[in-house]
């Protein structure tokens, strides 16, 4: 005896649901850099926390410029690095030092793994948010949102200078967002720089971090959009969100 299957079972997530276009994924990354990360720590226990990650080069523009690259969407990023840090009492951090520490540092074991999600916007899809026309098609509410799911091994840096150049350069990044975004007091529309703290300042913060890299082993972008949905009706729905001033995400619904 055996069992003819008569239908295939529908796959989650749904396969419209999948974004590996590298330009969308990384705007999401620079839009929302606090990610939240997991990994599992000494204890085999899972660590979750929300640290901000930014490339270490200008990786849009890179990805810009090479778009008649062979390599699949998703695998034009494998390789490219993200750089963070965190208190030297994140559990992280302490896996790092044990590594350091021990006989298996150049062991495959000692490797770590971490997983990073990015939150890009989201909202609540009301029925009520299309019209009477439309509503045949948004009989029920659901929730659209674009996140990025990227896994990577992260290495630690170690020396004093370079460490410094890291901090140097992160500040820098987010400093000049805020300018460009126009996010800071309106007296001071210049980017703070690290080099302008005191040097005992900068002397305990790099003693009291661990500063690491992560190089991008897989990325999938999970971008949930009602791209099952009529043009027409996402056109109702990005108006409804941008009304609710979520911007980017009306702009990603009507992009794709």
């Amino acid at each position: 005896m055996y069992q003819v299957k008569t239908h295939s079972e529908p796959e989650y997530p749904a396969e419209h649901f999948i974004n590996t276009k590298p330009i969308a994924m990384l705007e999401v990354i620079e839009q929302s850099p606090l990610a939240t990360l997991l990994f599992f720590d000494n204890n085999n226990e899972l660590d979750i926390s929300h640290i901000p990650f930014h490339f270490t080069d200008n990786t849009i523009v890179r990805i810009n410029e090479n778009q008649s690259e062979s390599k699949s969407d998703s695998n034009r990023l494998i390789g490219h690095q993200l750089m963070a840090h965190v208190s030297n009492q994140h559990p992280l951090a302490q896996h790092l030092k044990a590594v350091a520490n021990s006989d298996y540092k150049d062991n495959a074991e000692g490797k770590k793994n971490i997983t990073l999600i990015f939150h890009g916007e989201d909202d609540y899809i009301s029925p009520n948010d299309v019209s009477a026309e439309h509503s045949s098609m948004q009989k029920v509410p659901t929730w659209n949102y674009a996140k990025v799911h990227v896994s990577g091994q992260v290495t630690e840096v170690t020396n004093l200078d370079e460490k410094y150049q890291h901090m140097l350069i992160s500040s820098d990044h987010f400093e000049q967002v805020k300018v460009q975004q126009k996010l800071t007091s309106p007296n001071t529309q210049v980017a703070w720089s690290l080099a302008s703290a005191p040097s005992h300042a900068i002397e305990h913060m790099l003693k009291s971090i661990t500063v690491f890299t992560f190089t991008i082993s897989r990325i999938e972008g999970r971008f949930k959009l009602s791209q099952n949905k009529p043009t027409a009706l996402r056109a109702q729905i990005a108006e409804q969100i941008t009304k609710r001033n979520k911007p980017t995400l009306a702009k990603q619904i009507t992009g794709i």
